[in-house]
């Protein structure tokens, strides 16, 4: 086991892991961008808020009309939120090991304050404008003053479209230069799916903002043309309806950070499983799980199966041409340490094999998605219960031998040879027939009329070197008495 870790810990040190340090850096820059955008526009929104309140509070105190007073109070509660995101949002404080949220779940806690100024306001305004259309939907009332509100909202909202086109142009710059080529409606869409969630809830209270001060600039202008309170009641109740619904996002999307974990977006989380699936040896993912870490990090973990099967094979191909070489050792002893060793490299080879694929697997992943800071990926139980076995290499050697008998003769004899050649030189040619003997025998065996297996190898196995080598060193032990007794 601990070559094994030994072998894991060298994949560690490989060319996937070096590429680690890129994908922080590419995460911090990111972190950092999104950041500084953040603080961009949200300084531009409380700018924006100073310029906008005293106008749309003129407009109310010279025309005192209901629609100008909604949206007066909405403006004013959304600039509140902007004050607070902007507060939360100057404060640098990353996850830790003893916050790992950071001051996330503060940021979210902070923001159900103006959810729940418009969810009051909402309420209120939508409660009296239904009774005003009840009592008094058919009052004409007085036109004096609705030119100059008209005026004032026209300023307004020319205002507010320029800082939301500003915005739009900073949340692409955030991503990607490509989106330029794009028209402008999918250019407002596209800012909405995958920007740091501060700059979707600022973008969608850009969106939310344009409707809702067309609305008293319509109620003003069809006024004038026509002059009756059903326009200014139906706009405030509008107007309170677009409160509620603001009430209804930002408690929502606070909320379930507080009390869940808030996972990716399916077309994220769809994108990762396409490029495990990517990987050879992938056979079926299951319980994925992505749940967010902070406004932009997240973490992600699936259990894998892969063919083992498949990475048994190309195991076998790649060490049947290593066996080669222990047929050919020069000694018996040799080969039984060599096979011995090969034995248990394969299955370390396996399970090394298999921790390649999840770092292929994960550095295809960061490379995609440099905010994913942690990955777990668990391993089939019933898949790894396949991986190589004692039995299945000494299987593998076994039919290596049967596969070229031949092969293992000719090693034999070469050493046979060898043998005798040494025995030759030390002119001994009273044993050298017991040698050629052994070797006949070896030679002139007859392979067709053995049909079992494990009768095959006994034959190979009954001839191996380490007998020859003992014969040897009884031979050489004869000789060093004989040449002792001619001494004496």
């Amino acid at each position: 086991m601990h070559k094994i870790l030994r072998s894991i810990n060298l994949f560690k040190g490989s060319r996937f892991a070096n590429k680690l340090p890129t994908y922080l850096e590419r995460l911090k820059q990111q972190e950092e961008m999104d950041r500084k955008t953040n603080l961009d526009v949200l300084r531009r929104e409380v700018f924006n808020d100073s310029i906008q309140l005293p106008i749309k509070f003129a407009a109310y105190y010279i025309t005192n009309q209901q629609t100008f007073w909604a949206e007066l109070t909405r403006s004013m509660i959304d600039a509140s939120n902007h004050l607070i995101l902007f507060a939360t949002n100057y404060i640098n404080y990353g996850p830790n090991k003893e916050f790992p949220y950071g001051i996330e779940k503060v940021k979210h806690l902070v923001a159900l304050i103006p959810s729940a100024l418009f969810l009051y306001f909402g309420a209120s305004i939508s409660y009296e404008s239904f009774l005003n259309i009840y009592n008094y939907g058919h009052y004409v009332g007085e036109i004096h003053g609705n030119a100059w509100g008209l005026a004032l909202y026209l300023l307004s909202i020319c205002i507010e479209t320029s800082v939301v086109f500003k915005n739009i142009r900073d949340a692409q710059a955030v991503d990607s230069n490509d989106e330029t080529k794009k028209g402008l409606f999918k250019q407002f869409l596209s800012v909405f799916q995958k920007k740091d969630p501060v700059l979707q809830a600022i973008l969608y209270e850009n969106a939310i903002t344009l409707g809702s001060t067309l609305i008293p600039l319509l109620s003003s202008a069809f006024t004038l043309i026509y002059p009756t309170h059903a326009f200014e009641i139906v706009g405030s109740l509008a107007i309170g309806l677009i409160q509620l619904q603001l009430a209804y996002h930002l408690s929502a999307q606070n909320l379930s950070s507080l009390m869940g974990e808030q996972s990716i977006s399916d077309m994220e989380v769809k994108k990762i499983l396409e490029i495990i699936k990517q990987n050879q040896y992938v056979e079926k993912i299951q319980n994925e799980k992505a749940v967010m870490l902070g406004s932009r990090k997240f973490r992600f973990s699936a259990e894998i199966t892969f063919n083992i099967k498949q990475i048994n094979q190309d195991t076998e191909s790649k060490y049947l041409e290593r066996f080669d070489k222990v047929i050919y050792s020069e000694s018996y002893r040799d080969r039984e340490e060599y096979l011995s060793e090969l034995l248990r490299e394969i299955q370390e080879y396996v399970l090394a094999s298999l921790h390649i694929q999840i770092q292929k697997i994960e550095s295809a992943i960061r490379n995609e998605f440099p905010n994913c800071i942690h990955l777990d990926f668990e391993i089939n139980n019933k898949s790894l219960a396949e991986t190589y076995s004692i039995d299945d290499g000494n299987w593998l050697f076994r039919e290596t031998l049967l596969k070229s008998p031949f092969k293992v003769e000719k090693w034999m004899l070469d050493e046979v040879d060898r043998i005798i050649k040494k025995i030759t030189k030390k002119k001994n040619e009273n044993y050298i027939e017991t040698y050629q003997s052994l070797c006949s025998s070896i030679q002139y065996n007859q392979w067709d009329d053995v049909e079992d297996d494990d009768e095959q190898l006994k034959i190979i196995e009954d001839y191996r070197f380490e007998e020859l080598q003992n014969e040897l060193k009884g031979i050489d032990q004869i000789l060093q008495f004989n040449n002792i007794s001619k001494r004496q």
